[in-house]
């Protein structure tokens, strides 16, 4: 895959296929790191990453974390 940000997605995909706590843990790992480094990711990447909290049941440790890197953006809609 030639684009970075659809890379992430698919490693980050990959990683959690295992359906287990331990692919779950390196899933969420692997997120926070890519949130860290200011990396270049999509809103899909975010919110797949809190779905894989939420299955590993460590959202409420996890989303202090990430919110404290800024990683959720406000959306304004314009309405015509």
């Amino acid at each position: 895959m030639t684009n970075k940000v659809l890379h992430s997605l698919n490693t980050l995909e990959r990683i959690a296929s295992g359906n287990t706590l331990d692919s779950y843990r390196a899933a969420i790992w692997f997120a926070t790191v890519t949130f860290e480094s200011k990396s270049q990711y999509c809103d899909k990447f975010v919110l797949r990453a809190l779905e894989i909290s939420k299955s590993a049941n460590l959202t409420r440790k996890v989303l202090p974390h990430w919110h404290s890197l800024g990683i959720f953006k406000t959306v304004c809609f314009k309405f015509f």
